[in-house]
Parts: structure tokens; sequence; C-alpha cells
């Protein structure tokens, strides 16, 4: 068991209603985005399974320099852990961005979130697009707050797009048990 360390980490307290998720000044530029990726006909949806969201993610890592190497990375979830998989697409249902979600009761930890690399329309609205759907999505299955990586160690890029998402940087006390330990 680790006990007592604190880190900073970006949190996002999670919404039920889009109208006021996306109110405010603050929220100016994710609306904006959301409106490009809808006008180019973006959609995102919750994928049921492993399999079908893995087919849909390889789309996107077969077109990365990187992609074999983080295809060896993305496993099937051993049985008791639980995930949510999402992926946003083109009008013409063009995988453009994939996501998987660690789901931890009243907590979730986002530990994917990649898009195409090619200059695809629509690929970095994607990404707003398909962020703000699992967003919504998540807070009205009853999950409180997503956690995203370091909020000191990502790049000024991830930041300013946490930033706009709406995160805020949050010093967490980690306590990692064993399972079936309490």
């Amino acid at each position: 068991m680790i006990s007592g360390a604190r880190r900073a980490q970006a949190v996002l307290e999670l919404p039920t209603v889009e109208e006021h998720y996306l109110t405010g000044r603050s929220k100016q530029a994710l609306r904006t985005n959301l409106r490009h990726a809808r006008e180019l006909g973006v959609t995102s949806d919750r994928i049921p399974t492993y399999e079908a969201w893995f087919e849909a993610a390889s789309v996107i890592l077969d077109a990365r320099p990187d992609g074999l190497d983080m295809a060896q990375h993305i496993e099937k979830p051993e049985s008791g852990q639980h995930v949510a998989y999402y992926v946003a697409r083109d009008a013409d249902e063009m995988p453009l961005a994939f996501a998987r979600v660690a789901l931890l009761g009243q907590f979730a930890a986002l530990f994917t979130l990649l898009s195409h690399q090619d200059r695809r329309p629509g690929t970095s609205w994607a990404r707003y697009q398909l962020h703000t759907f699992l967003a919504l999505d998540l807070g009205r299955s009853g999950i409180k707050h997503l956690v995203v990586g370091s909020a000191l160690r990502e790049t000024t890029g991830v930041q300013y797009f946490q930033h706009l998402l709406g995160y805020r940087v949050c010093n967490l006390r980690l306590k990692v048990t064993e399972p079936g330990s309490t």
C-alpha cells in the first residue's frame, strides 16, 4: 500500500446538463470548437465492447507513425476492470479520435484520448466533441469527477486543452491498495 502521496492532477467536475457545462465566457472557445465539429458532421458514441472500439481505434493507430508501438500497449481490460470506450467519427463514419476511461466508482480516469494525425477535416474539432460527449455521458451515469494525468508535467498544448474543457488543478492524496483490502 502506498499512502499519503499528493499529486497535482487535472480534475473535471463532470456535467450532467450540456447547457450548464457550456455556459459562460470561459467556455466560448469550447462552444466555437463544438460548432465547427457539428458543421463538419463529427459525432461521438460510447462503444459497448472492447473489440468494436479497438477496431475503430486501429484505423487511427494505423495512420500514425507511432501507432504500432501504441497499439501494443492497448490491452483488453482484465476481469473486474471497468472501462468505457468512445469514438468520434466524421460524416462518412471514418474514426477521427478515440478515448478510454477507467471507471472507479464516483471517479473516472481518462487514460487515452488520441486523434488521427493526418489533416482530415474535423480532426482537431473531434477531440473537443469527443471529450464533451464523454464528460456528459459519464456525468449523466452518476460519475462525479474525471481525472487525467499530472497537471504540471503535461505540455503547454495539453494544459491549454484541459483549461478550455474546464479542468482545475487539484492536489489529490493517493492511496493505492491491493484488491480486496480496505
